[in-house]
Order: C-alpha cells, then structure tokens, then sequence
C-alpha cells in the first residue's frame, strides 16, 4: 500500500530521511520533496502513528489508516 504524507519541512532531498511507522521504518521511499512523501507500506506493519524523520527529526504524527 502507498501512503502520502503531505506538510512542509520535510526537506527538498530524502538525505537521511524516512517514513516511520509503529516506531520502526517500515516503509520504501517512492518520492520525496519538500512538502510530500510518498512511502510503500510494507505488507505486515500494523496500523498506528506514522511520521517522517529527517536528519534526527520526527514529524508531526498521523495514524496509518
């Protein structure tokens, strides 16, 4: 499944970053930029707080639908 995380601050390139979810990365990077993510979810993650982290910091959560 594709989720697409939408916001600001993510920074222009991936660097370091991740889609983490359940407190682990669980997911492929499809795109990255500034203001969107785009993650492939891997098939066993469990539903629960989804956030992105770059450069050692956490965004804002969501919750994996």
């Amino acid at each position: 499944m594709q989720v697409t995380f939408t916001g600001s601050g993510f920074g222009a390139a991936r660097g370091d970053g991740a889609a983490v979810f359940n407190n682990l990365v669980a997911a492929s990077i499809v795109s990255w930029s500034d203001t969107q993510v785009v993650a492939t979810v891997a098939a066993n993650t469990n539903r629960g707080p989804a956030s992105i982290v770059q450069n050692g910091v956490q965004s804002n959560g969501s919750r994996l639908p």
